[in-house]
């Protein structure tokens, strides 16, 4: 809830978008109504997953699940030719949840779908990136990953760090869990290409992070910048593009990349 959180949603009203994806920990006001009164003109678009920050209060997790309509904090969708998958890091996620069950059931089902031609997941912390995790993120990731590599998800979009982090196309690697396999090595461009790109997009206005260092996975990090991730399709659905832009009068483009299904 600050000067810079209107300005991101000035920047996504300007893109006029379909869908609006908000990544948890949506704000550090204390109380849902801040954030909620901001988002007003696209609330109706709006999906969001639950962050550490709205977990830490039972009051302000029921407040956001209650004002979208939530009876669990994982769930799915499907919007024209894309299924997406909502995941929780914030409640059990192992092997035994219900969670994991409905994320394995969920993406085996639409892994199938002939109507389906992209599968994005989305959830709040940052599982592959150049910021220092936690434990607790590398068994999100232990858990999840070896599921989207199973079931072919395209782009898992991701919060946490307040910075802008695009990885490669990328495998889950069982030797050495840290050091993901890249599938393509091309900065922008990625045509019938094995693996998931993870991108984090926390940059809607809390204080940014500041990155020591880049991982090798890493294909483009920004960091000290406020902006968006905006997607689009299009060549009839089979061509999905992405690009990073700035807030601001310029709306300056910072990263772009594109996955092409040939």
């Amino acid at each position: 809830c600050t000067g810079e959180t209107e300005d991101t949603v000035e920047n996504i009203i300007d893109q006029d978008p379909e869908l609006v994806l908000a990544l948890g920990d949506l704000s550090y006001n204390g109380k849902a109504k801040c954030w909620l009164d901001l988002i007003k003109p696209i609330a109706d678009k709006t999906k969001i997953v639950i962050g550490n920050h709205e977990a830490d209060s039972s009051k302000l997790r029921k407040d956001y699940m209650n004002y979208f309509g939530l009876k669990e904090q994982y769930y799915s969708f499907n919007y024209k030719n894309m299924h997406f998958l909502a995941l929780s890091t914030e409640i059990p996620f192992d092997a035994e949840s219900r969670q994991y069950e409905f994320a394995k059931r969920d993406l085996e089902k639409y892994s199938k779908d002939p109507f389906i031609d992209w599968i994005i997941v989305f959830y709040h912390r940052q599982i592959y990136g150049s910021a220092s995790g936690s434990e607790h993120e590398d068994d999100f990731r232990e858990a999840y990953h070896p599921l989207f590599d199973k079931y072919k998800v395209d782009l898992a979009l991701q919060g946490h760090f307040h910075l802008y982090e695009r990885t490669y196309p990328i495998i889950f690697n069982n030797n050495d869990k840290d050091k993901p396999q890249i599938q393509d090595y091309d900065p922008d461009i990625y045509k019938n290409s094995k693996g998931t790109i993870f991108v984090t997009i926390g940059t809607a206005g809390a204080q940014h992070v500041t990155l020591s260092s880049i991982e090798d996975f890493s294909a483009e990090a920004i960091d000290g910048k406020y902006g968006i991730l905006d997607i689009a399709l299009e060549n009839d659905g089979k061509t999905l593009t992405g690009a990073f832009i700035e807030n601001g009068r310029k709306k300056e483009i910072m990263d772009e990349f594109k996955v092409v299904k040939e």
